[in-house]
C-alpha cells in the first residue's frame, strides 16, 4: 500500500556548511544530523544534500531506519539514484500516484491465503528433516551449543 498523504518535500532536505566548508564541519553536520531520531509516524527515510564542502563539492547523506534496507537492499536503492557514469543522461521523473488502500475484504483474503500456506511449509520443513536426519541432527545441535553459550 502506497501512502497517499507521502510529501517528498519533508524527506529531501538541505542543508549548506559556511565555504569554504571542511571535512571537519561536514562530519559534524553529519553527525548532527544521524543523532536525530527518525520520525517513526512518517516515512522513515531522510535524503540531505548538504552544499558549500570545500572544493566546489556538496555531501548527500541518507538516513533509512534499518527496518527497511540491509547493506545490498541498500546498495540496490542507491543505484537508483546514482549513475557510475558521470555523462549520463538524466532520466525524465515519472508522475508517481499511491496505489489504493485495500479493502477489509482484500486484507481479510490475503490473510486466509497466508494461513493456508502454513501447513504445507510445515509439511515441507517436516519432509526435508526426514529426508536429511544426519543434517537435521547437526542443526539441532549446532543450535543448542549455540543458545547454551548466551
Amino acid at each position: 500500500m502506497d501512502d497517499d498523504r507521502f510529501t517528498l518535500d519533508y524527506h529531501v532536505r538541505h542543508a549548506a556548511l559556511p565555504r569554504p566548508g571542511t571535512m571537519r564541519q561536514l562530519k559534524r553536520a553529519v553527525g548532527r544530523i544521524l543523532s536525530q531520531k527518525l520520525d517513526l509516524s512518517e516515512a522513515v527515510v531522510e535524503l540531505w544534500c548538504i552544499d558549500g564542502v570545500q572544493g566546489d563539492r556538496f555531501a548527500i547523506v541518507l538516513k533509512v531506519h534499518h527496518c527497511m534496507v540491509d547493506g545490498i537492499s541498500a546498495v540496490h536503492a542507491l543505484s537508483a539514484f546514482f549513475s557510475p557514469d558521470p555523462n549520463a543522461p538524466a532520466r525524465p521523473p515519472s508522475i508517481w500516484r499511491p496505489r489504493p488502500a485495500p479493502s477489509s475484504l482484500d486484507l481479510a483474503m490475503g490473510e486466509l491465503q497466508r494461513r493456508a500456506g502454513v501447513p504445507l511449509a510445515v509439511g515441507r520443513s517436516v519432509a526435508a528433516a526426514l529426508a536429511h536426519p544426519g543434517q537435521t541432527i547437526e542443526a539441532i545441535r549446532d543450535t543448542a551449543e549455540e543458545r547454551s553459550r548466551r
